[in-house]
């Protein structure tokens, strides 16, 4: 049974997991959803997993496919994630930021046996051709609690951070953290 929180030890040891997972021969076809990671998403993990305190379980970039009446059926791109102990606490805090960003249609906690507080973030990714601003997005939140976890007891608060919102597609700053004066 894994604990509530990421621990070093569990974070190193599913990262063995996951370095195994993205090297193997993946079979034939399509694997979303079935235990292989989409290629897509591989930077993208790797990416989070490199923040101290995260650990992606479980990632999929989207999909587009035939649903049994015959019609498209677009299967939105999901992340699971694990915290340690100072990250859940900043993701409880700071959660609604992530929630209002325009690439995000929902944040969940799941409870499950043997894998202790899961974050689920579900977004729009390659079904939506949005893969890379959701991950930028989720990453620089990531980031930005990383640092805050870090800071001391006391510590002068850095200024809040909110999403920018452009009407523009291509602008870079869509789905970003950026700071507010």
């Amino acid at each position: 049974m894994f604990p509530r929180f990421l621990s070093p030890a569990e974070k190193r040891k599913r990262l063995r997991l996951w370095r195994r997972r993205c090297c193997a021969p993946r079979p034939p076809g399509d694997l979303g959803g079935r235990g292989f990671p989409d290629a897509d998403i591989i930077p993208w993990c790797a990416r989070l997993n490199a923040i101290a305190g995260v650990c992606t379980l479980q990632s999929c970039a989207g999909h587009g496919r035939v649903g049994p009446r015959g019609g498209r059926v677009n299967m939105a791109a999901h992340l699971w994630l694990k915290l340690d102990r100072r990250m859940n606490r900043w993701f409880d805090r700071r959660v609604f930021i992530l929630a209002h960003a325009p690439t995000i249609e929902c944040i969940a906690r799941r409870y499950l046996p043997g894998e202790g507080e899961i974050v689920e973030i579900v977004f729009h990714g390659n079904e939506r051709g949005q893969l890379a601003r959701s991950m930028q997005t989720i990453v620089a939140f990531c980031r930005q609690l990383r640092r805050r976890a870090r800071a001391k007891r006391g510590y002068l608060q850095s200024p809040s951070f909110s999403f920018a919102r452009h009407s523009s597609q291509n602008s870079p700053l869509v789905g970003t953290i950026r700071r507010c004066s």
